[in-house]
Parts: C-alpha cells; sequence; structure tokens
C-alpha cells in the first residue's frame, strides 16, 4: 500500500475557497505544478476587535467616546460590534452598533472598565478586545498646555495621594488618528509632546494611577490646537532614468524636516490603474525604483 504524503497548513481565513497544486523540485529541475485541488474552509467566529480606544469629552463628565478597529480576521461579514462597560460589579452596559465608534453617555461616576466584541454570521468573537480603563466624573485634577508648532507642554495639579505614577494620551482630531500613551514617575508634574504637526487640533488628557496601575483618577480632556501655517508637503521636482527598468525619483524636502527626525518618506507608483506601494522607504530626497 502506497504511503500518502502531507503537509498541515495552519492559520487559514475561515469561509475561505483556496486552491492548491504540488510540484516537484530535484537538484536540476523543477517539474510542472499538478491540477489545482480546491477547498473551501468552513465558515467560523470573528477574531476580537483590536485598537480600542476611550476619550471622555471635555465638558461632558458622564460620557465616553469609544472607537476600534476591525477585526484581524472576520470570517465573514461583520454584522454588529457589542460595546461591554462595567464598573464596580454592576450590572453591565451593553451597547450594539454597526460602526467603528460609539458614545457611552449617563454613566456614573467611577472607574470603568471596557471592551468590544464583534459578531458574524457564526456567533460572537471567542475573545473580547484588550480591556481599556476610563475614569468617568469630574475631577480634582487640573490641566493646562502651551501650544507651538511642533510641540505642546501640559502641566497639571490635584492629583490623589497614593498615585504611583501619570499616563498621558494624546491623539491627533482627524481621521485614523492613533492615539499615543506616555508615563511619567508620580513626582513629574510637566510633559513635553514632541514632534507634532502644525496647525492641528490634538486632544490630550492626564491620568493618575496607583503603583499597580489601577485607575485612580483622570484629568477632563483638552483639545489645543498647534500653531500654524500648514505643513509643506513634498513634491516630486523629477524622475531621472537609469536603464529600461529603472528609474529615480527626486522631490523636494520637507520644510520641517529637522523637527521630525522621525519622517520616511514614501513613494507610490500606478501600474494599470492599481495602485502599488514601493516597498522601499527614504528618509532622504530621493530613490531608485528597480524592476520597472
Amino acid at each position: 500500500m502506497t504511503s500518502l504524503s502531507y503537509v498541515q497548513l495552519k492559520d487559514l481565513q475561515f469561509a475561505t475557497l483556496y486552491y492548491y497544486g504540488v510540484s516537484l523540485r530535484t537538484a536540476n529541475h523543477t517539474l510542472p505544478t499538478s491540477g489545482s485541488h480546491d477547498f473551501h474552509t468552513e465558515p467560523g467566529k470573528p477574531s476580537p476587535p483590536t485598537n480600542v480606544q476611550v476619550m471622555q469629552y471635555e465638558f461632558d463628565h458622564s460620557s465616553l467616546a469609544v472607537s476600534w478597529s476591525p477585526p484581524r480576521r472576520a470570517n465573514g461579514n461583520i454584522h454588529v460590534y457589542l460595546v461591554y462597560a462595567m464598573s464596580n460589579g454592576k450590572q453591565p452596559i451593553i451597547q450594539t452598533t454597526s460602526s467603528l465608534g460609539t458614545v457611552l453617555s449617563g454613566l456614573s461616576n467611577g472607574v470603568w472598565n471596557i471592551s468590544v466584541v464583534a459578531r458574524n454570521n457564526n456567533g460572537l468573537s471567542s475573545d473580547s478586545s484588550t480591556m481599556v480603563q476610563a475614569v468617568v466624573g469630574a475631577s480634582a485634577m487640573a490641566t493646562s498646555g502651551k501650544a507651538n508648532r511642533n510641540w505642546i507642554v501640559i502641566t497639571w495639579r490635584g492629583e490623589p495621594p497614593n498615585v504611583g505614577k501619570f499616563i498621558i494620551t494624546v491623539q491627533g482630531v482627524y481621521e485614523r488618528a492613533t492615539m499615543v500613551t506616555h508615563q511619567v514617575s508620580k513626582t513629574t508634574h510637566k510633559y513635553n509632546l514632541t514632534h507634532l504637526m502644525p496647525h492641528m487640533n490634538y486632544q490630550y488628557s492626564v491620568k493618575a494611577a496607583d503603583k499597580d496601575g489601577k485607575l485612580l483618577t483622570s484629568s477632563s480632556l483638552v483639545t489645543m490646537k498647534t500653531t500654524g501655517p500648514n505643513i509643506t508637503l513634498p513634491r516630486i521636482t523629477h524622475i531621472k532614468p537609469l536603464d529600461q527598468s529603472s528609474v529615480q525619483v527626486f522631490w523636494s524636502p520637507l520644510m520641517d524636516a529637522s523637527s521630525y527626525p522621525v519622517v520616511v518618506y514614501q513613494v507610490s507608483m500606478v501600474i494599470s490603474e492599481e495602485e502599488m506601494n514601493v516597498p522601499k522607504r527614504s528618509k532622504g530626497t530621493h530613490t531608485t525604483l528597480p524592476g520597472l
């Protein structure tokens, strides 16, 4: 009886049609691939939502704005998201939405634990998102800020006596903005948020936690705008052909390059009306695109 050879393929997408084939390679030859065989994986539940962010409104201390990113593996169409909010053993608040964000209103004062679950045709994601803590209620902590073109200096006061560290969060007020978190020691009452974009609104808050990381209180969410004018975007100046399949692309430098040491330029080109991001990135003002 002839034994069968096999290989195990893991981490396949659920509810997806795959095509398989086998080819034979020797020291000097690679034989053609055998006739393909298709297989449709079974439907499954989605993975958890990602990148959950919670912000408190500046003038509404009983509401929290919650946003998140879709699951890495939807495994079908996501029909609804369930947002769970729990505080001090109270009955959890469950809110549903089909979008990637919602507002939890009318919350009582205290520390709230927020998580999000996704649901497709096959049920809820087996795990919820990472738990995020937020403080609801007017806080004795007060903050003030001073903005320049590329930075905002934050100071604060009025923290509880048993504070172990402060957590500063900042987020640009624009689509797909990423929330950045900084942690500083309990003796610090000032922080400089650097490498910001000019002429742009940012939201920040300061949270106080004990030495174990348990949230104690939080300042209100504050919106502040960096000074202008707007950033000068790079502009392609010329393209130099090197050979039949390579060119060099040159562009004007970022006017504020000295203020943004982590700036990376990414060049893209269009082939047959389909955008392709060139994997090679550059910190200078030109790059070579081979294999065209």
